[in-house]
Formats: C-alpha cells, structure tokens, sequence
C-alpha cells in the first residue's frame, strides 16, 4: 500500500503502442506547486519546458533527484547539434511534461511526463536485428516514485511474438500470438 507521501512524488509509466515504434514511454508526476523553484532556475532545455517539481542545475530547483533534469547537447543527423533534456536518475530522453490546470495534488490527478525508453527484444532471429538487446528500464525500483497504472498498453505485433512487462508488485503482465504453419 502506498503512503500519501509517496503518492506526492509518483510518476506513473505508460507502455504504449508508440513505444514500439519511436521508443517514447510516459510518466506521470504531481502538479506543480507554484512557488517551490527559485525564479533564477533555468525552465527550458531545448524545445522542453521544464517546470518544477522537474528543475535544471541547483537542487533548489528540483523536488529531488529524481526530479533532476539534465540538458545534454547531443549530435544529430549529419554535423547537426542539439540540446536535449534527460531524467538524471533514469538516464532517458525527456520528450514532453504537462501537468492539468488549476489542479491540486489533494484531486488525486497527476501530469505527465513523456521519456524516451528502450525497445527491448531478445532472441529475434531477423536479419535487421542483430544478437541480444536487453535493456531495462526499471521505474518501480527501491525508492522510485514511479509506479505503473492501468494505463498501460503492452503491444506484441506480428506473428509468434511476445511482449511482457515482469516483476510489477509480484506480477507479470504480458500477451503473446501464436502461429502454427499449416505445411
């Protein structure tokens, strides 16, 4: 059972369709509470607003690490450069943070934020993937205020595939299709 503190700081992580496409995942966090971050923090990097309890540089500026935002530059295609914000503790892209308007904690509703999270497979045997890429993104770890919700969307695509999300709270969640050739 969570405590309301831990409550506070959750930020949920969807598993979507997209994530098998362009590797995006989407966490969700407590509104902002205006006031907390100091008017001298930095609020953007990139094309990302960053808003507090997310912060850039000073701990003053964020809730806690785990609301740490980083701004790497980071080639692009050809000689191109850009300056990208990441979720310190998770090492992931931050794509996108939105909180509802003119909400309180107390409502029970959170905001969102959109990282970018591995595509993990294992064993493929196609030609375009080579040998054995098993990242993890590991949110619900001791001490994390991630948690995963009934939001989620686990999605195998293609025949004889298996998608899972294991180890959630005592649980794996997972789908598979099957096919038989009729030789």
């Amino acid at each position: 059972m969570m405590t309301e503190t831990c409550r506070l700081l959750c930020i949920v992580v969807y598993v979507l369709t997209l994530q098998l496409i362009s590797g995006s995942t989407a966490a969700s966090t407590p509104p902002p509470q205006v006031g907390n971050s100091s008017s001298s923090c930095n609020t953007t990097c990139g094309r990302v607003s960053i808003p507090f309890p997310f912060g850039i540089g000073r701990k003053e500026c964020y809730l806690n690490s785990w609301f740490e935002v980083v701004c790497k530059t980071i080639n692009t295609s050809g000689s191109s450069v850009t300056t990208v914000p990441f979720l310190s503790r998770l090492n992931r892209e931050v794509v996108n943070i939105s909180f509802p308007m003119n909400q309180k904690i107390s409502d029970g509703l959170y905001g969102v934020v959109h990282i970018k999270g591995p595509v993990t497979s294992l064993g493929c045997t196609t030609s375009q993937v080579s040998g054995n890429s098993s990242q993890v993104l590991n949110v619900t770890g001791r001490e994390s205020p991630y948690f995963i919700t009934d939001d989620n969307r686990l999605v195998a695509v293609g025949r004889g595939t298996k998608a899972s999300l294991t180890d959630i709270e005592s649980e794996i969640i997972g789908c598979e299709s099957s096919y038989e050739d009729s030789k």
